[in-house]
């Protein structure tokens, strides 16, 4: 059995209940880590810190359960996205989860995000910087075995497998679609 969980969930629980958890059956816990950086955290009120999510995790392991990790590329904006996949990676490579799901973040008009779009104060990145995110941190995540999925909704792209198994193929189909963005003209994850 697998659940979604908050990384303050994790933190308020006795490691007691977590292992009451486990032995019940539950093999593995999604968080919500989104991103690697603690400015955009806050930015997105998460509530939570990166040390705070390794902290989670390590409370998890020893609890007898793995993680899955949830993540947006994407959600640190214009400019940030090789940034992000470098912290993500070192996180992910240290904390080990199972599998990483990764939703690009898309923007509803009815999102408080949107409003900053709008007011100029948070400029998103282009479907196209989204993909260059998600194939550096392709590029950099060392596990034995890690089952990743990407979902790109703006352009009905999408990347899976199993790595390090999968890596070079996974890596092969986004460099030939940002091959092909690259020759478009942006496409930015909103929906006005």
């Amino acid at each position: 059995v697998n659940m979604d969980a908050t990384v303050h969930d994790i933190l308020r629980k006795p490691a007691a209940d977590l292992e009451k958890l486990a032995a019940a059956g539950i093999k593995t816990l999604y968080l919500g880590i989104e991103c690697g950086l603690d400015d955009v955290l806050a930015r997105m009120n998460k509530g939570q810190t990166m040390a705070q999510a390794g902290e989670a995790v390590e409370k998890l392991h020893q609890a007898g359960m793995s993680y899955g990790a949830h993540m947006m590329t994407g959600i640190c904006g214009k400019g940030r996205g090789l940034e992000n996949a470098e912290a993500l990676a070192e996180f992910y490579n240290r904390t080990r989860p199972d599998r990483i799901v990764n939703f690009s973040v898309f923007l509803h008009r009815r999102a408080p995000l949107y409003q900053d779009i709008l007011s100029g104060a948070f400029v998103p990145a282009d479907e196209l910087e989204n993909l260059r995110e998600e194939k550096r941190l392709l590029e950099l995540l060392e596990t034995d075995v890690l089952s990743y999925d990407g979902f790109h909704d703006c352009i009905l792209f999408r990347v899976r497998g199993i790595l390090p198994r999968d890596r070079e193929k996974m890596l092969c189909r986004l460099e030939k679609i940002i091959l092909e963005y690259e020759k478009k003209e942006p496409v930015f994850p909103i929906v006005a």
